[in-house]
């Protein structure tokens, strides 16, 4: 799992490629952490879930911006297996905890649309901090899954752009099974589950549309299709994973960069997600452009009052000529 020592075409495009996708994410998963704490809108039991569905892919990224990406640039040769294991354990903890908050939210939306009247009795303030809890605890016992089962540990691969699976210190001693690939199986799983329930919740969002939709309903609504944008972007990145799978693509290299990428372009479709389907943050943002529009406007009227090379006597003199 070392870098081969010297900086190939391929690294630095792999290697800023992985980079400015997850910085991107990083900034839009803090917009998003922001607009949740100050609009009222987010602050409910969808919000939280949100919330902690964020924080969830800001560190995924995190990880990358700072190790994963740098390391598949420069190519250190005592670049170690431990690092590598590091890198992998840490960023798929909180992936893991973010793929089951979505399966949450998911569940959240279809309970806010299909039953409404008793939205509020199920999810219950302790009822999200328990889901909340269950993820973070769940994404803990995969990756000590991964720890304690013999020969399943996995890497960060920097000549590969991939994770990659450690062999067994013993030649002749083979893992019981392969831990990893049944830890991604559950996640696609969970992926599958939540299309599953958005569909149901989009028949009787169908339903709805025969009857007067109050405003609770209609923010309901709107909530369900960030969520469902959200699986979508989710589920094609974690098919791409599970089952595309080798040189399929166009090469092996490609096909790694493409396998790796594609689950950080999916957090930053869920960012983008919360700004473009929500009316109330798109007109909150363009208030607030709007606002630094005006600022930056009368604070250059103001410089140009008060420039210092202004002289009077040839502002008397033109307006003199005017008259005339």
């Amino acid at each position: 799992m070392k870098g081969r020592g010297h900086t190939t075409h391929a690294d630095v495009v792999a290697g800023v490629l992985l980079f400015s996708i997850c910085l991107l994410a990083v900034l839009c998963g803090l917009v998003n952490l922001y607009l949740i704490r100050r609009m009222k809108v987010f602050h409910n039991a969808f919000g939280c879930l949100a919330a902690s569905r964020t924080f969830g892919e800001m560190c995924c990224n995190l990880v990358h911006v700072l190790f994963t990406a740098p390391v598949t640039v420069i190519q250190p040769s005592l670049f170690s297996s431990t690092a590598g294991v590091t890198i992998f354990m840490v960023e798929r903890f909180f992936g893991f905890s973010s793929c089951i908050v979505q399966l949450a939210i998911s569940v959240n939306r279809f309970v806010a649309v299909c039953l409404p009247l008793r939205y509020k009795f199920i999810f219950t303030k302790q009822m999200v901090i328990f889901c909340i809890a269950i993820s973070w605890i769940f994404a803990g016992a995969l990756i000590v899954g991964y720890a304690t089962i013999p020969c399943n540990l996995i890497a960060y691969n920097p000549q590969n752009y991939n994770y990659a699976p450690l062999f067994c210190p013993n030649p002749a001693e083979k893992p019981p099974f392969i831990f990893g690939m049944v830890s991604t199986r559950v996640c696609f799983g969970a992926c599958l589950l939540t299309l599953i329930l958005d569909v149901v919740t989009f028949f009787r969002i169908l339903r709805l549309k025969n009857g007067a939709v109050d405003k609770d309903s209609g923010r309901n609504i709107r909530f369900f299709f960030q969520s469902f944008v959200q699986n979508l972007a989710m589920m094609a990145a974690m098919a791409l994973v599970c089952f595309f799978q080798g040189d399929r693509i166009v090469n092996a290299t490609v096909n790694s960069i493409v396998a790796f990428d594609v689950y950080y372009v999916a957090h930053i479709c869920n960012a983008l997600t919360l700004v473009v389907l929500t009316p109330e943050v798109r007109k909150k943002l363009s208030t607030w452009f709007s606002f630094k529009k005006t600022l930056t406007t009368k604070v250059v009227n103001v410089q140009s009052e008060s420039r210092s090379d202004w002289n009077p006597s040839v502002s008397i003199r033109s307006l003199a000529k005017s008259a005339k």
